[in-house]
């Protein structure tokens, strides 16, 4: 493949005396993973036989609106889920956590498909199920990102380790745009399906049309649609035209709480939460996430619209820019960098390091772990900026190829 532009020199004679080198990355990995491991291990101890941890909350503790809700949902009660009254009691009779706290569900009826048969089993069993299914398929999607098994480790990121504390769903959500995006090219049918399994969690997906639009992948379009339509009659079918009511009616419920900060900022890393965060009145912040979604679609559009652009440039810009769209985005959805970093990395090392990429690349990587106690201490949210930098970082990159004639890279592992 030829290309017009040449990385810089520093880029190209640095490789071997750059700090963020081969081996560090390595060893930084294995450092997150062992403190994690430490982490995991005393908090399930400590959270031991009631399965409450020790801030007085379930053991994985978000999956508990999953569980609590299937269980309604298999007693012909899915609209209720949305009601505080209802659900409440659910969850408490599961664990014996602290009366104050209860997890409220927030999902379309589409995503109570995919766990109502979790209801069937004990919540601690439930819990086991869903992040062990779900971290296989994060585990499948590795090998076909990172080509170089000694790096494997680097996929065991900050986000994916907060999402298996949290008992969240990033897994599963990254597993399917990421095999999505692998199988485009070969498989575009079956990639359909998968951005259309993606309305599980749709306010992550609004970007996929725009760029499967932009790059002419009419047969995946199709496919996709047709998966929509199909959940969505599936989940009218099994849980009633009134489970979408309640949802519909709940939707200023979840704004609310979000404006309230009912839920804490310093775990959400969008950009209406990080003008809120500084202060900023709730209009601001809604104008602002409006801007900073237009903008994101607008470069996800323009990539994805560049035939020489390539494979790598674009799927980065894609998962990047996706994480920009919503105003509700958390930490563990930053798992979606994972495979945005890798993408890149791998660019950088074909192509040569420009000033500053592996800089951006690790601050995306490892600011799930930092953000929490960087907005205590400052009031800044640095999660937003590290998705944004990496956003440009994948424009630029796909800018530099201005030769008309290059196809993007087909990576379509299977």
């Amino acid at each position: 493949m030829t290309q017009t532009w040449a990385p810089d020199t520093e880029a190209n004679t640095g490789q071997r005396g750059h700090w963020l080198n081969a081996e560090r990355v390595r060893a930084y990995s294995w450092i997150i993973v062992g403190i994690f491991a430490i982490v995991l291990a005393v908090w399930t101890i400590r959270s031991l036989p009631d399965l409450v941890d020790p801030r007085g909350k379930p053991l994985g503790y978000d999956f508990m609106a999953y569980w609590s809700t299937a269980r309604l949902a298999l007693a012909g009660q899915a609209a209720d889920a949305f009601d505080w009254q209802a659900i409440v009691p659910v969850q408490h009779a599961a664990v014996p956590f602290r009366a104050e706290f209860w997890f409220p569900w927030h999902y379309p009826p589409t995503f109570l498909l995919a766990v109502a048969p979790l209801g069937l089993m004990p919540y601690p069993v439930a819990l086991a199920v869903f992040l062990s299914a779900t971290a296989a398929l994060y585990a499948a999607l590795i090998p076909r990102l990172i080509p170089d098994r000694r790096f494997w480790i680097a996929a065991a990121a900050p986000a994916a380790l907060l999402n298996l504390l949290d008992g969240q769903n990033a897994f599963l959500t990254v597993a399917l745009a990421g095999f999505a995006l692998l199988w485009l090219e070969r498989w575009p049918v079956a990639a359909g399906v998968l951005v259309g399994l993606l309305a599980l969690k749709p306010h992550l997906a609004p970007l996929f049309p725009v760029a499967l639009l932009a790059g002419g992948h009419w047969r995946a379009i199709a496919a996709a649609a047709v998966t929509v339509a199909t959940l969505v009659f599936a989940s009218i079918a099994a849980f009633g035209w009134v489970s979408w009511l309640a949802f519909l009616a709940h939707l200023p419920v979840s704004q609310a709480m979000a404006d309230a900060g009912a839920v804490p900022w310093d775990t959400m890393p969008s950009p209406y939460v990080f003008v809120l965060s500084l202060g900023g009145p709730v209009a601001a912040a809604r104008v602002a996430q409006a801007i900073v979604a237009v903008f994101a679609a607008g470069r996800v559009w323009s990539v994805w619209r560049r035939r020489a652009a390539p494979f790598e440039a674009k799927t980065a810009s894609l998962m990047t820019g996706s994480l920009l769209v919503s105003p509700y985005l958390f930490y563990y959805d930053l798992l979606w960098l994972v495979p945005a970093v890798a993408w890149l990395a791998l660019l950088g090392l074909r192509s040569g390091f420009r000033r500053g990429e592996r800089e951006v690349l690790l601050f995306a990587w490892s600011v799930p772990a930092i953000m929490q106690p960087v907005q205590m201490l400052t009031h800044v949210q640095l999660g937003f900026p590290a998705v944004l930098l990496l956003l440009l970082l994948a424009v630029c990159r796909a800018s530099s190829f201005t030769d008309s004639s290059v196809l993007s890279t087909q990576h379509s592992n299977g």
